[in-house]
């Protein structure tokens, strides 16, 4: 009895709070940022105007291997096999995508790093003018790590005082 209380409560407090809330169809909608007073000075005062510059992390899913879906009438397809760099989440900055590079953009127009663009398939290759600072791989494992970080450290050593990094492996 106790317990549905509870589950009753939290509904009705989520119905209050989401009754009140401010939502946007898109990002351009959200509010401007007030300018700061002064500089963020630890991560916890980060906002996202702050962040300059944008990497990824990961594998297939962070590389946006099949980001597109299947592409003509076979599951074999040449067009298929793509890397869409641009519809990557965390990476990725194809206008009209939601993206975390693109949500963040809205704040901070000038964000470097971010995907724009489609190539195959690659393995422990890379594709500068396209991935940017994305260094995710198709079909990486933890092993692989080295290699996005041996790509990605050089692009990021000396531009930015905060960096956006988003990391994802797929068990």
């Amino acid at each position: 009895m106790f317990l549905r209380r509870v589950v009753v409560c939290l509904i009705f407090l989520g119905y209050l709070v989401g009754a009140n809330a401010k939502f946007a169809d898109s990002v351009e909608e959200c509010p401007a940022l007030k300018p700061r007073q002064a500089p963020p000075t630890n991560v916890r005062d980060l906002r996202p105007d702050d962040i300059r510059m944008i990497g990824a992390l990961g594998d297939s899913v962070m590389a946006g291997f099949g980001a597109k879906g299947i592409q003509g009438y076979s599951l074999i397809s040449l067009s298929s096999i793509y890397e869409s760099r641009g519809l990557s989440f965390g990476g990725g900055d194809e206008p009209g995508v939601c993206t975390i590079p693109n949500l963040i953009k809205r704040y901070s127009p000038l964000v470097l790093g971010s995907s724009r663009g489609e190539h195959m398939v690659e393995y422990c290759g890379d594709r500068p003018k396209i991935d940017h600072l994305n260094a995710a791989q198709s079909g990486a494992i933890a092993d692989n790590l080295d290699h996005e970080l041996n790509y990605l450290l050089p692009g990021i050593e000396t531009l930015c005082p905060f960096l956006l990094l988003t990391y994802i492996y797929q068990p």
